[in-house]
């Protein structure tokens, strides 16, 4: 089962074997499925093909994973423990970007953050520098839970207090992704700390910080992104997403300028990164089956509707019917996928 998961990450036809691997796994769970529940974990490590290849269902999988922990407390075995523990924190932050009720995301936000130390706390017990691929690196879980936080954040003044945090956290981050020697570590590193520069200076007042905070932002983003491309080229969905968010810094720049001609410019570079990145997601929601995830949806809803912001403020700067045209197709693309 895992073999044939990891070999449809490069597979020509990744859905065959994702269907191979469902058929092994069920193939198994008719012959015990405490075993099945404790390969769980090990197949985590190195990306399992999902659990249905056709409709993804985070929470189910989630579940999967909540069963697992269950199944594998009883072998005492630290490395799987800590990796079903890693997956939990995964599938509840995935799951964050489906409910609309502030709660339940709250509540699921500080479920990855515990999940996360839980693991952490597993692996540290055997000495193991975990990789991971969980949205929150359970090595050094904080700088990238608090940038979440202020990503999903409203009030302004917890926005800023989460950013502030996520940009203290990253030291200790960055130094210990580094001596892991985990390119995808190093790489988030940078990630999430240009969308931590990138929220706070949503919330900066003084044009000048603001600017110093966006070109923080853009510096580190540059340098995640291009690893992003060398090394995961293939996982459009990836660069997707991180080339939307690449685009909102852009856009962010575009509200600091006076001269309509600069804002003009600034804003569409932020919409040709941000027509990238609705391709790259799209093509990626496809080849990653995951075309029947909410929270991809939701996801690529949100850069639609991004992409409708930019094209209406362009048309507001060049007198341009046309660009407020486009604007309501793209919302009408954001809806569509919510």
């Amino acid at each position: 089962w895992e073999k044939v998961g990891q070999a449809s990450l490069v597979a020509e036809d990744s859905q065959a074997c994702h269907r191979k691997a469902v058929e092994c796994w069920k193939k198994a769970e008719s012959l015990s499925k405490e075993k099945v529940l404790e390969a769980i974990p090990l197949a985590f490590i190195i990306g399992d093909a999902p659990f249905d290849p056709i409709a993804r269902n985070a929470t189910n999988e989630m579940r999967a994973f909540e069963q697992s922990l269950e199944a594998v407390d009883k072998t005492r075995d630290r490395l799987l423990i800590g990796h079903a523990l890693s997956g939990i924190s995964f599938y509840a932050f995935w799951i964050c970007f489906e409910p609309e009720d502030k709660e339940r995301l709250d509540s699921l936000l500080r479920q990855a953050l515990d999940y996360a130390i839980k693991a952490g706390s597993e692996f540290s017990k055997i000495g193991l520098m975990a990789a991971t691929h969980s949205n929150i690196w359970v090595m050094s879980p904080f700088g990238e839970y608090y940038s979440n936080c202020a990503f999903f954040e409203q009030d302004r003044l917890r926005k800023r207090e989460y950013a502030e945090r996520a940009v203290e956290a990253w030291p200790e981050r960055d130094k210990l992704s580094k001596l892991s020697g985990y390119t995808w570590q190093t790489m988030s590193s940078d990630l999430a700390l240009g969308g931590a520069y990138c929220e706070l200076a949503r919330t900066e007042p003084d044009i000048s910080r603001k600017r110093t905070l966006l070109e923080k932002a853009v510096h580190h983003l540059q340098k995640g992104i291009e690893v992003l491309e060398t090394w995961d080229s293939g996982t459009q969905y990836n660069l997707g997403w991180n080339h939307i968010v690449f685009a909102d810094v852009q856009a962010e720049f575009a509200e600091t300028m006076t001269d309509e001609n600069d804002k003009a410019v600034a804003l569409k570079e932020a919409i040709r990164l941000g027509d990238k990145a609705v391709a790259e997601f799209s093509a990626g929601m496809e080849t990653s089956q995951m075309t029947e995830d909410a929270g991809s949806h939701a996801n690529l809803g949100w850069a639609w509707s991004r992409l409708g912001k930019w094209y209406s403020g362009l048309s507001g700067i060049v007198h341009d019917g046309k660009p407020l045209s486009q604007s309501v197709e793209r919302f009408e693309s954001s809806a569509n996928e919510y």
